[in-house]
């Protein structure tokens, strides 16, 4: 139920973000929670990685990270 709540607050502020900063940033910035799950999923509860697992890992997040902010770049070119 607790995580139920979450996820409705979490839409809440996507849609309140979205009057506020436009679609194409608003979205990309709420698709950065992967990035928290990761950094949970490995630090918080210890999941171990392989090196090859830990490398493809490490290439995700710098993938997720440009592609959130490439919008902003762009949108301001």
């Amino acid at each position: 139920m607790l995580t139920g709540v979450l996820f409705s607050v979490g839409n809440l502020f996507l849609l309140l973000s979205i009057s506020r900063i436009g679609l194409a940033i608003s979205l990309s910035l709420s698709q950065a929670g992967v990035l928290l799950s990761t950094f949970g999923a490995i630090f918080i509860l210890k999941e171990s990685k392989t090196k090859k697992e830990l490398c493809f890992v490490i290439v995700g997040i710098i993938l997720i990270i440009s592609g959130a902010f490439l919008p902003g770049i762009l949108k301001n070119a």
